[in-house]
C-alpha cells in the first residue's frame, strides 16, 4: 500500500534476483529506476516496470 506521508518515501538499490531498483513515492507520483523488468503492485493495481526510468501516478 502507498504510505500516507508528506514528502518522498521509498527504497534505493533494492535487490531481488538480478534486479536492482529504486522506488520512490512523492504524493501520488511514483518514480522507478530499474535494471530489469518486474511487476509492481500498489493498492491492488499492477504496474509493469521496465528497464530504465519510469514515472506514473498512483
Amino acid at each position: 500500500a502507498k504510505p500516507d506521508v508528506k514528502g518522498k518515501v521509498g527504497v534505493k538499490n533494492f535487490r531481488f534476483g538480478d534486479v536492482v531498483t529504486d522506488i520512490i513515492a512523492d504524493g501520488n507520483k511514483c518514480f522507478v529506476v530499474s535494471n530489469g523488468e518486474y511487476a509492481l503492485e500498489i493498492n491492488g493495481k499492477e504496474y509493469k516496470i521496465e528497464k530504465g526510468e519510469q514515472e506514473f501516478t498512483v
